[in-house]
């Protein structure tokens, strides 16, 4: 439990109550004075003497110390409540570690089924929350979209800003260099290279989108890719137009394979079959990683607004509840 707001906010809600306080007892010392200068009565031991008098005089003291302690804590709370408290959210505490990296050829021959791809990789993303997720695009060289992370939203939006440029032309920084264009084996490399923390054990999953059509001459071919997406225990799913070659995608499967993935063609907008990809991605081993702490936007409010309630109705009441006795008899 924490208080969100500065301290100097807490500091002036103990000044503000001392001096509502101050007014308050200012006219209590000023009835006092009066009280005191009243005519004074003979005998007045012998009326405090009554068992009558005396069981008041207690009632009344105790019903003062109930009100003093309620109105004290009700202030209490009413200062806490200036200061937000707010608790961390267990939920961040820890999370499943897996990481996904959305590898998307936008080369010419995959221009038209870019967008559809796109289209399917949002409902990926959907169907995989919580985990992080990554965008890079190829063609003769990677570029990132948007790196690792677990901002569903953002995700979201950035995968739909996409599908909106790919109509508008090429990927910048996508063609550069004259080796050619659609270089899987060079842009597969490059997807690997997105992945943080090479030391710790996360479990990774590339999503390859292509149609396997290489034209030029890339640094590194598919299978050397591969190899090392194995050596690195990534697992490359890959997304296919259900429109391309049977022999490269035939290819393209025999070579994923080679790290427990497999081919899921794309028809429209709509996979073959997401649950393949959402079971291969989750059922890799997932360890739970300590992450930092954040604190719920929601403040917790309810607990110390309500025992202010009910100390300050209780302070009322019993200060009505003699007062309706007295003009009952």
């Amino acid at each position: 439990m924490a208080l969100m707001q500065w301290p100097f906010a807490v500091v002036a809600a103990i000044a503000v109550l001392a001096v509502v306080i101050a007014a308050f007892l200012q006219p209590l010392n000023r009835r006092r004075r009066v009280q005191h200068s009243a005519v004074p009565l003979d005998h007045l031991d012998r009326l405090r003497a009554l068992p009558r008098y005396q069981n008041l005089v207690r009632s009344r003291l105790r019903r003062r110390l109930v009100q003093v302690v309620c109105v004290l804590v009700a202030a209490t709370c009413l200062v806490v409540l200036v200061g937000r408290p707010a608790k961390p959210d267990k939920s961040w505490q820890l999370r499943r570690n897996h990481d996904v990296v959305l590898c998307l050829d936008v080369s010419g021959s995959m221009s038209e089924v870019d967008h559809d791809v796109t289209e399917a990789y949002r409902t990926l993303a959907q169907r995989l929350g919580g985990n992080r997720i990554g965008l890079v695009a190829f063609d003769s060289a990677a570029v990132t979209i948007f790196p690792l992370t677990d901002d569903a939203d953002y995700i979201d939006s950035q995968l739909s800003q996409f599908a909106h440029d790919l109509d508008h032309g090429p990927v910048p920084g996508s063609r550069a260099g004259t080796s050619g264009s659609s270089l899987i084996g060079d842009g597969l490399a490059s997807c690997l290279q997105r992945f943080d923390g090479s030391d710790d054990q996360r479990a990774r999953t590339v999503v390859l989108a292509t149609d396997n059509q290489l034209s030029g001459t890339p640094v590194f071919s598919l299978n050397e890719a591969i190899r090392q997406a194995a050596k690195r225990n990534v697992l490359v799913q890959a997304v296919a137009p259900s429109e391309a070659d049977a022999t490269a995608v035939s290819v393209l499967h025999d070579a994923v394979a080679h790290t427990g993935g497999e081919v899921t063609l794309v028809t429209g907008t709509s996979l073959e079959d997401p649950n393949r990809i959402i079971t291969a991605v989750t059922s890799q081993q997932a360890r739970v990683t300590a992450a930092t702490a954040r604190w719920t936007q929601t403040d917790v409010v309810w607990p110390f607004g309500v025992l202010a309630l009910v100390c300050l109705v209780t302070a009322t009441v019993m200060e009505i509840a003699p007062k309706r006795g007295k003009e009952n008899s």
